[in-house]
């Protein structure tokens, strides 16, 4: 689509008509016709598309999700960027799935009421996914969805995800260690390439264990992670400055631990003088 054109959505859906059987990518930017031009999709119109983003739009995105998987069964990458969408059914019976997808990115800057039940619909019957972005880039707390179960997403692609983008989502560190741990549970992972988890809750360990077993990491995003130490609190992009990161952390986790080491010595020996004392001016008082 023309880039800042209102194109009308007769001219699309004639264009369809005529081209759609051929088309293999088509990008759809700041479009009131947004609606339209996806339900003109589901007709199967387009049965060789490999490529569909739909980006910042000006109405709620209704997406219709079987049909849509039916009608462009060859679909590699889904991208709805900057959109509040809402997936719809016109019929109780599940879609075949996108079997082909390699990408889903739903990463967004504006408010997102996107589901795990979400995810994992669009993700149904995929079996190689390499890159999944669920990046909420606005992170005011009324516009963050909140995440469950995602452990069960991590460990169904753990074999083929080499992207993988959680920034601004609301899991607690818990689940982070837990879903995150999946993709190393078997002590390696020679899959993963980039790590996004700016804005999150994860803590220095989760990140010191993914680290420690992710060994073809290269890129990995901790800005404004709160649990991750000062000074390494940003970006690294390369091998070897993530192996950087890795020593860095290990160190100021082990400084950390003898820190509170000592503070506990130094209060027990301190509460045992005071203890001492006391026997004492009470022996003397006797």
């Amino acid at each position: 689509m023309c880039c800042g054109v209102q194109v009308d959505s007769k001219a699309v859906s004639r264009f369809l008509d005529v081209r759609g059987s051929s088309l293999r990518c088509l990008f759809l930017s700041v479009s009131c016709q947004t609606n339209n031009i996806l339900s003109l999709l589901t007709s199967g119109s387009c049965p060789e598309l490999r490529v569909l983003e739909v980006n910042r739009g000006v109405e709620m995105v209704q997406v219709w999700a079987e049909n849509l998987q039916g009608s462009c069964p060859k679909l590699e990458v889904l991208r709805l960027l900057n959109y509040t969408f809402q997936l719809k059914s016109r019929s109780s019976q599940e879609g075949p799935g996108f079997c082909h997808l390699q990408e889903l990115c739903l990463a967004t800057s504006v408010c997102s009421h996107t589901t795990d039940a979400d995810v994992k619909r669009l993700l149904r019957d995929c079996t190689n996914l390499e890159s999944l972005y669920l990046g909420m880039y606005s992170f005011s707390s009324s516009s963050v969805q909140h995440h469950t179960g995602f452990s069960t997403i991590t460990r169904r692609w753990r074999h083929s995800l080499q992207e993988l983008d959680l920034t601004g989502l609301s899991f607690c560190d818990s689940e982070l260690r837990e879903s995150l741990g999946i993709l190393t549970e078997n002590g390696t992972n020679d899959t993963l390439k980039s790590l996004v988890l700016s804005g999150t809750k994860v803590s220095a360990a989760t990140v010191r264990d993914v680290l420690s077993g992710c060994r073809a990491l290269t890129h990995l995003d901790l800005s404004s992670c709160r649990n991750v130490p000062r000074g390494l609190k940003h970006a690294y992009r390369g091998r070897e400055s993530v192996l950087q990161c890795l020593d860095m952390l290990s160190s100021r986790m082990q400084e950390d631990s003898l820190d509170l080491h000592l503070s506990f010595t130094q209060y027990s020996q301190v509460k045992g003088k005071d203890s001492d004392k006391l026997n004492e001016d009470n022996n003397n008082n006797m």
